[in-house]
């Protein structure tokens, strides 16, 4: 999605016909949307890889963690978020 903002931002530079290049601006601003979506679901992936590595120090240990509940409830909002955000990949 980035090198093809790129390549929109190239044919923007140099594009003369005013459709083509209001097109193009469309194609910038949903592309642009695209690359800030990746970004976060490259971070919820790390948080829920995180989350998972709090919930095993305290399994490691032969213990329950006292974070159990509500790490339960934040793997489900960021499980919901994966799945909303994956759906515009």
């Amino acid at each position: 999605a980035s090198d093809t903002l790129k390549r929109i931002d190239t044919l923007l530079a140099s594009e003369k016909d005013k459709k083509i290049h209001a097109r193009l601006s469309d194609c910038r601003v949903l592309y642009s949307a695209a690359v800030n979506l990746l970004k976060v679901a490259a971070n919820l992936n790390a948080v829920v890889s995180d989350t998972y590595t709090c919930e095993n120090g305290f399994r490691v240990l032969g213990v329950t963690s006292p974070l159990a509940a509500e790490d339960a409830r934040f793997l489900k909002d960021c499980s919901i978020a994966l799945i909303i955000t994956s759906t515009f990949w």
